[in-house]
C-alpha cells in the first residue's frame, strides 16, 4: 500500500500531507478529495471509439460520484470472488477509464495494484504475475489471448475481467481461469454491496 506525501518544499514545521486540515492516507481519500469539491464535477474525460470502428468524435466526461459508484460495484466484485485485503491484482491495459476505475476500487478496498506494461514480452509478463502473486488481471480484448498463453506457468491465476468489448463470461477450457466482462460485473446490481474499507499506510 501506498502513502500519499506532499512534492511541495517543507519548512519541517508542516505535517507533510497535500492539503492542509486532511489526511491523505492513499489514492482512495485524493480521490474522495476531489469528489468532496463536487460530486457533479467531471473526473475522467474520455474519447469513446465508435462501435463500427467509425471516426472518433468529442470528450466525454465522468463525473465524481458515477466513477466512484463504478468503482464500488468493481470491488464487490473483486470481494464476492474472494480477493481480500493486501491481495495482488493485475492490471495489463492501455491507459482507460476502467484501468482508472479498477485502481481506484483496489484503493478503496486496500488491494495492491500490480501493473503489466503492454510492451513487456511473454516471459517478463509470467515472471510479474507469479511474482506478485496476482489472482485476479484487469485486460483489454486484445491483450486477452496473451494473458491465456501463461495458464501453464501462471497456475494461481484464476480469474481475468476484460475491460472493453462484449465477450461473455467463459472458463478458459484448459486452464479454468473464469474470464468475466467489466460490463456484465458493472451490471450485477444497481448499488454496490461493498463500502470503501479504512485503509492505514503500513
Amino acid at each position: 500500500e501506498s502513502e500519499i506525501r506532499t512534492c511541495t518544499h517543507d519548512d519541517g514545521v508542516g505535517d507533510g500531507q497535500p492539503f492542509e486540515g486532511e489526511t491523505m492516507r492513499g489514492f482512495w481519500d485524493l480521490f474522495q478529495h476531489g469528489k468532496n469539491k463536487g460530486a457533479w464535477n467531471p473526473c475522467l474525460e474520455f474519447r469513446p471509439k465508435p462501435p463500427s470502428g467509425g471516426e472518433v468524435r468529442g470528450y466525454f466526461q465522468m463525473p465524481y460520484t458515477i466513477v466512484e459508484k463504478e468503482s464500488l460495484k468493481v470491488a464487490s466484485f473483486l470481494d464476492l470472488i474472494g480477493v481480500k485485503k493486501g491481495d495482488r491484482v493485475g492490471i495489463f491495459s492501455k491507459n482507460t477509464p476502467q484501468w482508472t476505475m479498477a485502481q481506484l476500487a483496489c484503493a478503496s478496498q486496500g488491494y495492491v495494484v500490480t501493473p503489466l506494461y503492454e510492451t513487456i514480452g511473454l516471459n517478463a509478463m509470467e515472471h510479474i504475475i507469479n511474482h506478485s502473486g496476482a489472482k485476479v488481471i484487469f485486460t483489454s480484448t486484445e491483450n486477452l489471448p496473451k494473458l491465456l498463453k501463461c495458464h501453464d506457468t501462471c497456475t494461481h491465476l484464476s480469474d481475468i475481467v476484460v475491460m472493453d468489448g462484449p465477450p461473455p463470461a467463459t472458463t478458459h477450457p484448459k486452464s479454468g481461469i473464469q474470464v468475466h466482462s467489466w460490463r456484465v460485473i458493472t451490471a450485477i446490481s444497481k448499488e454496490p454491496k461493498l463500502k470503501p474499507r479504512l485503509v492505514e499506510p503500513d
